[in-house]
């Protein structure tokens, strides 16, 4: 687990022009960081953290180089076992400053939160719309098979999906998961599903608002070279999609980057995943742009450690 200071020295991320507004504000919900509880404070001893929910403000009305964050903690329900109730709320404030570092051969920003307790934490951009908690030397906090650690930018976020009720994500068996020499890397994570499904043209997505996903690439063993793939979700559960996949090179934004292509039914088109480093995948729309999340979900996934 990043120390809080690794957290606060990092960055890294895109080359695109900086964010134009003197105030722009970031949504999400992130696991529990250690150092991320340690920056926010105001939870009470003996109380377990669930999720962090954000909404944060780089940039503020009087000052571009000030920023102000909303956290919400979620924790366990006194009264229904395994569900999440709100808990305390706590607000915070400080010196916002910024700096440029290389990432995907592109010149990339880091915001650095300092509080005015002396505290801070760092955040990199990821485009236009997304940033995510960093560390050391510019890399990318990971996330968990529950989320992540990216946050969208609030007048982006994807509308809201009125939920229809679904099977449980964890009423369906999972295919088992391939070992061995042959796995490139294995992705998880939950994301929303409105646009994702409108993307691909999925069949059965009204009122789906979130989806769990395991994405298995494979390769040829003795020359590494791309083969197969093994993409399962929770909205198509009743089957595994399959197929081809390849590394194509650059996205409008990261000309210079590698987008793993799994090529499917072309009713659908290709699922592409951008790689922003060996742990962070981003699911892209057809015209390779970063898909924008939500307050609750975002679409990246995190390479899972066999």
């Amino acid at each position: 687990m990043p120390s809080l200071s690794s957290l606060a020295v990092a960055g890294s991320l895109l080359a695109l022009a900086p964010i134009a507004q003197s105030r722009t504000t970031f949504v999400g919900t992130t696991p529990c960081h250690a150092a991320a509880l340690t920056f926010v404070g105001g939870m009470p001893a003996g109380v377990a953290c669930r999720a962090i929910k954000w909404e944060l403000t780089l940039g503020t009305a009087e000052a571009a180089d000030r920023w102000s964050l909303r956290v919400v903690y979620a924790v366990p329900a006194a009264s229904i076992p395994g569900a999440n109730v709100d808990g305390p709320t706590v607000t915070k404030h400080g010196t916002l400053t910024r700096s440029t570092v290389q990432r995907l051969g592109r010149a990339s920003t880091l915001f650095r939160l300092t509080a005015d307790a002396g505290t801070s934490i760092a955040f990199a951009q990821l485009g236009a719309n997304l940033v995510n908690l960093a560390g050391d030397h510019g890399t990318l906090v990971p996330g968990n098979a529950a989320a992540g650690y990216t946050l969208t930018r609030a007048d982006r976020v994807e509308p809201p999906v009125v939920e229809i009720p679904r099977a449980s994500e964890g009423s369906y068996t999972v295919p088992p998961m391939e070992t061995g020499s042959h796995v490139f890397a294995t992705y998880i994570g939950r994301t929303p599903c409105a646009g994702l499904a409108r993307d691909l043209k999925l069949a059965g997505a009204e009122g789906c608002v979130r989806l769990k996903w395991r994405v298995q690439l494979l390769k040829d063993p003795i020359t590494n070279q791309p083969t197969t793939y093994i993409a399962g979700n929770s909205l198509t559960r009743d089957r595994s999609w399959t197929g081809t996949w390849r590394i194509i090179r650059g996205t409008p934004d990261f000309p210079d980057a590698s987008v793993y292509q799994l090529d499917a039914d072309a009713a659908h088109g290709p699922i592409m995943l951008l790689r922003m480093d060996d742990n962070i995948v981003l699911f892209l729309d057809q015209q390779r742009q970063p898909l924008p999340g939500n307050a609750d979900f975002t679409y990246t996934l995190t390479r899972s450690v066999q």
